[in-house]
């Protein structure tokens, strides 16, 4: 419930790092960032968000 760095990044299915999609301060709240995955290719993803003192990963599937 305050100020805090946030930082998304995207992974392949088998850990390997592809990219970052957000990396800055974000006040308390709901966002929604784009995501350009055009040098992707179709495929399941992992989606890992890092905060202070939280970290979440999804498994998505990116369909071309």
């Amino acid at each position: 419930p305050e100020l805090s760095k946030v930082k998304i990044d995207v992974y392949s299915i088998n850990g390997e790092y592809s990219s970052t999609i957000i990396d800055k301060y974000y006040q308390p709240g709901k966002y929604t960032l784009p995501w350009n995955a055009k040098s992707l290719s179709s495929g399941v993803y992992l989606i890992k968000m890092e905060s202070e003192g939280f970290i979440e990963t999804q498994k998505v599937m990116l369909l071309k």
